[in-house]
């Protein structure tokens, strides 16, 4: 072979290996988790699996939601912020209407009865972040309202 083959060959390779590298990163959640971070200064176990999302389209003013399910498959250790809770009727009804707004199904909203831990932040602006999790499940239900 000459070097015009064995240089194709090697980028081609290069392409491939990036791609599946990509594809695993988008798979398991990692970028989101990075997302959320930069976005909330949060950080959460990784090794969770990206298993439903929905984005409702910003406005004209970037107002606009997103929700996503990030399924876990062993049991994990969340930071502190994330605390113990039962989710009240209250915050039921506020997540209810966000996930009807982004289109959601009823049978991906949160199993509310079933949440044991759970975190609020809201921003100067009224942006609001749901962190709902479920031991049982092992799935964490993330949901965000941009103002």
């Amino acid at each position: 072979m000459n070097k015009k083959h064995i240089l194709t060959f090697f980028i081609i390779a290069l392409l491939l290996l990036a791609s599946a590298w990509s594809i695993n990163v988008l798979k398991n959640g990692s970028s989101y988790l990075l997302v959320l971070k930069l976005n909330w200064g949060i950080t959460l176990p990784s090794g969770c699996e990206l298993t439903y999302q929905a984005e409702g389209e910003p406005d004209i003013l970037g107002d606009g939601g997103r929700y996503h399910i990030l399924t876990y498959h062993k049991s994990v250790s969340f930071p502190s912020e994330i605390s113990e809770i039962t989710v009240s009727e209250k915050e039921r009804e506020v997540i209810s209407n966000l996930l009807t707004n982004l289109s959601v199904k009823g049978t991906e909203y949160p199993p509310f009865e079933r949440i044991t831990h759970g975190y609020l932040t809201k921003r100067e602006d009224s942006s609001v972040l749901y962190l709902l999790y479920s031991q049982e499940l092992k799935t964490l239900y993330v949901i965000e309202d941009f103002h």
